[in-house]
């Protein structure tokens, strides 16, 4: 949903809304492709159905191409206009060249996944599930028992847990600062990951946070707000630990985990 406008193609919130209203149980790409084939006269229309070609090339040169997939990516994304972007969108040019850093150095670890498990789409889509942190496994079929399981809202859609932990639940992350005054999506996600846990929800956010080398104060998101106070418990935490004391109760919880995993093993589970 995000790069349907990223960089801008003229598919705004109006495009967004006419895409997700579409009555259909699809997945919003799929949307997405059945609402330009019904509006394909549409500027917007043409501009998402050229970012779907783009992308569809896009893999085909990441596994094709001789250059290395760093070089592909790179050129691929400053043609589509992404680099631009990005420079544009940070006033500060050490942060944008920060973001455009990120690009590299995923193209680097797709090199490395190319050299260690050999060039092909097979290994382009392992890629991009462990960038998703989907587990290839699960989507077969196969839930892993007694795992802790890491992934993104996008990700952890038609799944129940017993114990859920949504992780940064404050203003710029849930809802992200990229998405400007509208939040809807960004809302029906954060349910989305409320409405996993089975038994126990954590919420969790962070007071402050090192921005630019300088420790900032953190708001909580909207969306917790929003809650009804009666339906949940506030924990503020407590004072910061010492490197001391921190090291001693890392010890002590790694101490009781090593012990449940052994008897764990000893009793076959």
């Amino acid at each position: 949903r995000r790069i349907i406008n990223t960089p801008p193609r003229g598919g705004g919130e109006k495009t967004l809304e006419a895409i997700e209203s579409l009555p259909s149980d699809l997945d919003f790409y799929r949307k997405s492709k059945e609402w330009v084939k019904e509006n394909s006269e549409e500027k917007a229309a043409k501009n998402i159905q050229e970012l779907f070609e783009f992308l569809q090339n896009l893999k085909h040169q990441l596994v094709k191409n001789p250059k290395s997939a760093e070089d592909v990516l790179l050129e691929e994304l400053d043609r589509l206009g992404y680099r631009k972007f990005v420079f544009q969108n940070y006033r500060e040019a050490q942060v944008a060249e920060k973001r455009w850093f990120g690009v590299m150095i995923l193209g680097r670890i797709l090199d490395g996944m190319f050299g260690r498990h050999g060039r092909s789409y097979e290994t382009l889509d392992k890629f991009i599930d462990a960038m998703e942190l989907r587990d290839p496994v699960e989507q077969e079929g196969d839930t892993p028992a007694n795992e802790v399981q890491m992934m993104t809202l996008h990700a952890c859609k038609g799944l129940e847990f017993p114990l859920v932990f949504l992780v940064g639940v404050e203003e710029e992350l849930l809802p992200h600062s990229k998405l400007g005054q509208d939040v809807s999506e960004e809302r029906r996600l954060f349910y989305v990951g409320v409405t996993r846990a089975k038994k126990h929800l954590i919420l969790t956010r962070v007071r402050a946070r090192k921005r630019h080398g300088k420790l900032m104060p953190v708001s909580p998101s909207r969306f917790l707000v929003e809650l009804d106070p009666a339906l949940y418990e506030e924990l503020n935490g407590g004072r910061p630990l010492a490197q001391g004391q921190r090291e001693s109760m890392m010890a002590d919880l790694y101490k009781k985990l090593n012990a449940q995993i052994k008897a764990n093993e000893a009793e076959g589970v």
